[in-house]
């Protein structure tokens, strides 16, 4: 019912992203002083990652006029809620611009891998304002990560001391914490835009499978294990590893950055390698998807599959296992 009114209607889909948007302010607004109001504020944040969802579906079954009334009333409702223009166009921005502009790819014939791709461009674009707007001002979400990240610094220490930990321990243990922090706050910018962007593809996702399942309609097939990112993409990487090795300083931030967030792509083109592996050896479903959880979980099998991606670029794995699989093939055939 609700996604029938949603997909029918532009100024429903806007309100429900609003919705989706303030879920948790509504709940903390209207359970404070409730035990179990933390908790529920807690439950209800994951739901602010699928206010783009809305925008998505409206555009996709009216178009990209309804799509755009829509992002309308969620602006309109984020001015309402804050009362301040930048933050109401923040979040268009943010949640709005992708729908949109993957949509209309959509609708005029580019295909799904080529949409998702477009906001990947969107995520450059914002990393760079990002760290241009932050090489002179840090951001407020940045200072409040310094903040933070120093407060659960001296509280580790505090209790390192209670637990009389001699000093050498003490010492080597805020050193260690204090690189990790400093390291995240380093590339805080692309871990922040990186995660905008999966959160957006997520959606994008989503989108395609409520279509398949709902309505029976299906987005333009594509074969995933065949997914190769353009060659021309690779020099962008290497000039920023260059760059790291030389510079100090806003350009070696900047070039950090930005090679981190360059190398998503790698990573997708490394899974498609693997997902091709594995039905080479026809793996059960079962060990594939704890394999793809694997990944999630542990950045360094995430960091071997992003390398394995970037140096398919020269070493094309899958061609190599194709020719393999045509050498096992009886004679004559």
């Amino acid at each position: 019912m609700v996604l029938k009114l949603v997909t029918n209607h532009s100024v429903v889909a806007g309100l429900f992203a609003i919705i989706l948007l303030a879920l948790p302010t509504l709940v903390a607004i209207f359970s404070p002083s409730h035990p179990g109001g933390g908790l529920a504020m807690v439950l209800a944040m994951p739901f602010q990652a699928i206010t783009p969802l809305p925008i998505f579906l409206v555009s996709l079954k009216q178009g990209l006029k309804s799509g755009l009334q829509a992002a309308l009333v969620l602006v309109g409702g984020a001015y309402l809620i804050s009362q301040d223009v930048q933050f109401a166009l923040l979040i268009f921005a943010l949640l709005a611009a992708f729908p949109l502009l993957a949509t209309w790819m959509l609708h005029t014939g580019w295909n799904f891998s080529q949409s998702a791709g477009s906001g990947f461009a969107l995520g450059v674009l914002i990393l760079v304002i990002i760290l241009g707007i932050s090489a002179n001002t840090p951001l407020e979400m940045e200072h409040n990560l310094t903040t933070s990240l120093g407060a659960i610094q001296e509280r580790f220490v505090t209790m390192a001391q209670n637990q009389s930990a001699d000093a050498k321990t003490i010492l080597e243990y805020q050193q260690s914490l204090e690189q990790f922090f400093n390291l995240l706050t380093f590339l805080f910018p692309a871990m922040l835009v990186s995660g905008w962007f999966m959160l957006q593809l997520a959606n994008l996702i989503l989108t395609r499978y409520l279509f398949a399942k709902r309505f029976g309609y299906h987005l333009p097939g594509e074969n995933f294990v065949g997914f190769r990112v353009p060659f021309f993409m690779v020099w962008p990487v290497i000039a920023s590893a260059i760059i790291m090795m030389l510079a100090d300083g806003v350009l070696l931030r900047f070039s950090a950055n930005i090679g981190l967030f360059l190398a998503i792509p790698y990573f997708f083109q490394g899974w498609a390698i693997i997902q091709k592996y594995f039905q080479h050896m026809k793996v059960p479903p079962f060990w594939c998807n704890l394999f793809y959880i694997f990944i999630f979980w542990s950045s360094k099998i995430a960091l071997v599959v992003a390398l394995f991606g970037f140096f398919d670029t020269w070493l094309d794995f899958r061609s190599r296992l194709e020719k393999t699989e045509e050498d096992q093939l009886p004679p004559g055939r």
